[in-house]
């Protein structure tokens, strides 16, 4: 069966990867903008925590916006969002360049805040677009998007970020917007009474209390926490860590796609493979060796980091960041797995056997 048989799926998987993609280059085009203008890393550090903490708040927000205007438009209206504030951002920093960090910070929570709406949007409109025993085709060609467009978001952000300022990247990046919204505004999707039924799932649907009511999903929520816990830092740290070094930006871009990388292979080899274990035991024990591997770094390089923030050579840098940033990608895999429990466990889709996170057999052979 090839996707193309779909074409109206097909046009929303490219838009939204491609609102990916632009997110995640511009991302690292910001940070290592502010890197090299000398900002220190408790604003990069507020920067981040911006972008990610009214996460938390968004999701009621955005289940309301769904129930009352309807899911499609609220993620175009979202996209539309995005394309401005970036529009918005460019102008800002055409009058005032890096002086002010505020009116950044500020675009930042309003992405973070409205982040939800296209991860959880997007597959309650599947439906629409796709027979439901193709469901998972679908989850499977979301995730190769989101690793598609870490990995290459990643290298197209360090290389643009060599070659234009980033006021004209935020336009670039607004434009992609504004066409994936206007891309999903004119999709032709099809009614067959799945509107109706999606709607009532987003007004019964309590997330808390599913939790709750379910301990099994406590397990992927606990790898979720513990791994972004663990990465946060390194948000900060890396573009840093890479511009001390004297690299270019591409070297800080070949880093993050690295992790990324690292993460593409971890989901896409361990669940091929046969294993007696449950799936459980292999989430905690991925997590383990990402938090060994993390601390190994640490320790093996705290004893020379005068001397490598001091007097490291140009070609040095490549040696513990690409250690770093492979470790980092062990991190992901256990993410990825678990984000596909929580996704497969939500209202809009026959939830599976979920007991696969206990027992060994068919879930090993369950592949994203």
């Amino acid at each position: 069966m090839s996707i193309r048989q779909y074409p109206q799926f097909l046009r929303y998987w490219i838009g939204d990867t491609a609102s990916l993609w632009a997110g995640n280059a511009f991302q690292v085009a910001l940070y290592w903008t502010l890197a090299s203008y000398a900002h220190v890393a408790q604003e990069l550090g507020w920067l981040s925590f911006f972008s990610t903490a009214p996460v938390l708040g968004g999701g009621p927000i955005v289940a309301g916006l769904f129930q009352r205007f309807g899911i499609r438009r609220v993620m175009v209206a979202d996209f539309w969002m995005r394309s401005g504030v970036y529009a918005a951002l460019a102008f800002w920093l055409t009058l005032h360049g890096f002086r002010h960090l505020w009116f950044i910070d500020g675009a930042s929570a309003l992405w973070g805040l409205t982040f939800i709406a296209n991860t959880s949007g997007g597959p309650s409109l599947w439906p629409r677009l796709l027979p439901e025993t193709n469901l998972p085709l679908a989850m499977k060609l979301e995730q190769t998007g989101w690793n598609i467009s870490a990995v290459g978001g990643s290298l197209t952000g360090g290389l643009l970020a060599m070659v234009f300022p980033l006021k004209t990247l935020a336009l670039i990046v607004s434009g992609i917007f504004f066409l994936a919204g206007l891309n999903l505004a004119v999709l032709f999707l099809p009614p067959q009474g799945a509107p109706q039924a999606i709607h009532e799932a987003h007004a019964s649907f309590r997330p808390w209390s599913l939790v709750r009511s379910d301990m099994r999903l406590w397990a992927p929520l606990l790898v979720f926490w513990l791994s972004n816990f663990g990465e946060g830092d390194l948000t900060v740290v890396q573009p840093i860590m890479v511009h001390k070094w004297h690299a270019p930006a591409l070297a800080y871009a070949l880093l993050e796609s690295l992790g990324a990388l690292m993460g593409t292979v971890g989901t896409w080899f361990w669940p091929r493979r046969r294993s007696t274990r449950p799936l459980l035991t292999r989430l905690w024990l991925m997590q383990t060796v990402a938090g060994l591997a993390l601390a190994g770094y640490g320790s093996a390089s705290g004893t020379r980091c005068g001397r490598l923030w001091g007097s490291l050579s140009t070609r040095r840098w490549l040696e513990e960041p690409v250690s770093l940033s492979c470790s980092c990608g062990s991190v992901r895999y256990p993410k990825s797995t678990a984000r596909w429990s929580l996704r497969t466990s939500g209202p809009f889709f026959k939830p599976p056997d979920l007991l696969v996170l206990w027992r060994p057999g068919n879930g090993s052979r369950i592949t994203p």
